[in-house]
């Protein structure tokens, strides 16, 4: 490969890199203006320090590990403990013209892997944090005594790190075999595989090192059984515990077995034993992981469920009540009278008056139909609210009118982003009162929002709901669409502090590159005073 290629192609991966970068930062400033604005700075600090962490010490980490392991296959002394055989089957036809070009592309690809396995690192910062400041709960699982807090902050990141590691080693060890290959410190004969002076122990410490991690990762499949769905319940049940739990401790143990074996042979000839127990760790996980929990499932516990599953059932009802705090509930008895009077209702009235007779669904569509007013409104859904009415806490039904962009009669980026901003008012009603047409009867409804009861409505502007816009851009120089009145519109300036501000031109090239539109950059509606709203869907 000539100058002028190697140079365009490392221009290209610069200009990719760059491109990537360049995304990146943008969403970073963003994103930490956005945090800035709702006073959680510190948070997003927190987060974004904890993944930069991260990708420098996992990057480094597989760099080493990795490293470490290319570098000793490739120094590796292969004369004199080799003896080489007449037909090597692996050998590389004028391999030594390719010898110049094979440490660039080590070093390259094993630069480019750490740097990807650093970025996928970042994205468990979550588990990281939670490990690093877990505390203990006062409880304590019944299958391994182990504390609750473990399976909550801890368990998630050793599954991690246990993937994480076994991919390092298993990476390092097929490397290794291909570079030995390569330099035929491995030849395989029709009658035999022979390996140069430190080969086999190279090898063989790395396949013992991912047999040691496997009787981990079995350990903690262990722990994960608490998580198991295959039971009437979820969590441990019957089978999980007198099927599975045998089979992975079994597992276990032929794992750690296998790994000596391994070391023990770097000193002896032959791999059959090792074979053999690696053949039987294959067979069990395939007929004790699947097969055999499966028949006593079926055969064992599914006849006889309500016996052999009724103590994982009483578990799963204790530590139930216990996550939800429903152990301290006071139980007393509710005697069932039939004959209820006068005195009795009166004394309910006001459970009486708050028994909900709307069905959310058929009322959505009544406010759709009664109170949308315009195309461009609509409502999304209908929740339940307690609201002091009359000296008397009230169920209610409520909606709000929210704006939908993708209605409006012109969708130019003026109306989208600047005019057309926010949605108005609400739809307010009782659970218990319909009119006699059968229709819902409103205690707050109409554009502006016209109220039955004493409740303040000050500032009726929705611009955060569940069908909001992307972004919108608030205090410019366009007026905002606050209301129709009839054959008008009535416009409105926005007047809190929400969102984040647009007070440089810096902000202004940023949200221009976030949101790819070149007319933020050059429009002269938006200001010093500017204020623009994203994530806006709650």
């Amino acid at each position: 490969m000539d100058k002028r290629k190697v140079r365009n192609l490392v221009l290209i991966i610069l200009g990719l890199l760059i491109i990537t970068a360049g995304g990146s930062i943008v969403s970073l400033y963003t994103d930490w203006l956005w945090f800035k604005a709702e006073g959680f700075s510190s948070v997003f600090t927190r987060i974004l320090l904890a993944k930069i962490e991260l990708f420098f010490i996992f990057s480094l980490l597989f760099f080493l590990i990795v490293g470490f392991n290319v570098y000793l296959s490739r120094r590796l002394e292969l004369r004199g403990g080799l003896r080489i055989v007449e037909e090597n089957l692996l050998e590389i036809p004028d391999r030594y013209l390719y010898e110049p070009y094979v440490n660039p592309v080590l070093i390259g690809g094993l630069l480019i892997f750490s740097f990807l396995i650093g970025l996928g690192t970042t994205a468990n910062w979550h588990a990281f944090l939670c490990f690093l400041n877990s505390t203990p709960f006062a409880l304590s699982d019944p299958l391994f005594k182990q504390n609750l807090s473990f399976y909550i902050f801890k368990l998630p990141l050793l599954k991690y790190l246990y993937s994480w590691l076994m991919f390092a080693l298993g990476l390092s060890l097929l490397v290794s075999f291909l570079i030995y290959i390569f330099q035929q410190g491995i030849q395989v004969s029709r009658q035999e595989v022979t390996f140069a002076r430190g080969v086999k122990a190279h090898l063989s410490i790395l396949l013992s090192l991912l047999l040691f991690l496997k009787a981990y990762g079995y350990k903690l499949s262990i722990y994960n059984l608490l998580y198991s769905s295959r039971g009437i319940v979820f969590g441990a049940t019957y089978t999980d515990v007198h099927a599975q739990l045998p089979v992975l401790k079994f597992l276990l143990i032929m794992a750690l077995l296998c790994g000596l074996f391994i070391l023990v042979s770097i000193f002896i000839r032959g791999w059959k034993l090792i074979a053999g127990g690696i053949g039987i760790i294959i067979v069990v996980s395939f007929l004790g992981g699947s097969v055999y929990p499966a028949i006593i499932q079926k055969l064992l516990v599914v006849p006889n469920e309500i016996v052999k599953e009724s103590p994982y059932i009483e578990r799963n009802i204790k530590y139930t009540c216990l996550g939800y705090g429903l152990d301290k509930v006071e139980r007393g008895k509710f005697p069932v009278e039939a004959d209820l009077s006068l005195d009795d209702i009166k004394k309910n009235d006001p459970t009486i008056r708050n028994i909900r007779l709307w069905d959310h669904r058929p009322l959505l569509s009544t406010y759709s139909q009664l109170q949308e007013i315009r195309t461009y409104y609509d409502f999304v859904a209908v929740d339940n609210d307690r609201y002091i009415i009359d000296g008397q806490l009230t169920q209610t039904m409520l909606s709000p009118r929210e704006l939908s962009s993708e209605k409006l009669p012109s969708k130019t980026w003026i109306n989208e982003r600047l005019t057309y901003t926010h949605g108005y008012g609400f739809c307010l009603g009782p659970v218990t009162k319909i009119s006699p047409e059968g229709m819902p009867e409103f205690l707050v409804k109409d554009i502006p929002p016209q109220s039955t009861i004493p409740i303040e409505i000050s500032r009726p502007e929705i611009y955060f709901g569940e069908i909001a816009g992307e972004y919108c851009f608030v205090k410019t120089k366009s007026k905002e669409f606050d209301y129709p009145r009839g054959d008008e519109n009535v416009y409105c300036k926005y007047e809190g502090e929400g969102g984040v501000p647009v007070d440089s031109l810096l902000k202004k090239l940023f949200f221009t590159l976030k949101f790819s539109e070149i007319k933020i950059l050059f429009s002269g509606d938006i200001t010093k005073k500017s204020r623009v709203m994203y994530y806006r869907k709650i």
